[in-house]
């Protein structure tokens, strides 16, 4: 509710987020203080409910990269980060749009993390502390990429990967999309002293 309050306070809401179609007040009876809920709409399923190579070439691949990052550049025009981009948490609806969800680790900007996903960060980096974790465009920045390597099989299994493995996988990418991917891993930069 925080989220999406903070997000309608900025003024702009990127369509790729997921939701709200409705903040609620209620209160049982008069004597109950009033409570808030977020009334979100059904999507079809995520991008992680879909079969390999169904969904997602590279052409769409590229969709799916402009498409979140507008909702990621909306919530850190918010001063907000997602802290957990991840196929699961990619929503697509019945006409086949995508929309980023589930806003349980959004963080304001600069903050320590709370609460993320372990598979999409390079743990095995010596450089790694998820105790020095904080909200950045740049970690936001590193989910989407680890996100699209992995849904274009790039980079396989979903799960913690080295940051060069992740160059690597990124210079394997086909042209429509290695600008792009290049780009992610240059904004990510300073995140790890291995990409300084």
């Amino acid at each position: 509710m925080d989220t999406w309050k903070t997000l309608l306070e900025c003024g702009s809401v990127s369509r790729h987020l997921a939701g709200p179609m409705e903040l609620v007040m209620f209160a049982r009876d008069a004597a109950q203080a009033a409570r808030s809920a977020v009334l979100m709409p059904v999507y079809a399923c995520t991008l992680a409910d879909v079969p390999p190579g169904l969904f997602m070439s590279h052409a769409r691949a590229l969709a799916l990269l402009h498409e979140l990052r507008s909702a990621l550049d909306c919530m850190h025009a918010a001063g907000l980060c997602h802290c957990d981009v991840k196929a699961s948490n990619v929503f697509v609806d019945a006409n086949g749009c995508t929309h980023l969800g589930d806003f349980d680790a959004t963080t304001r900007m600069g903050e320590s993390l709370t609460e993320f996903s372990i598979s999409q960060l390079p743990l095995s980096e010596a450089a790694f502390d998820s105790a020095s974790l904080h909200a950045t465009p740049q970690l936001d920045e590193w989910l989407l990429l680890t996100t699209l390597l992995d849904l274009t099989r790039l980079l396989s299994p979903p799960s913690s990967h080295s940051v060069r493995q992740v160059a690597r996988a990124v210079e394997h990418a086909d042209a429509a999309l290695l600008s792009s991917l290049t780009d992610l891993l240059e904004s990510s930069r300073g995140l790890w002293e291995v990409i300084s």
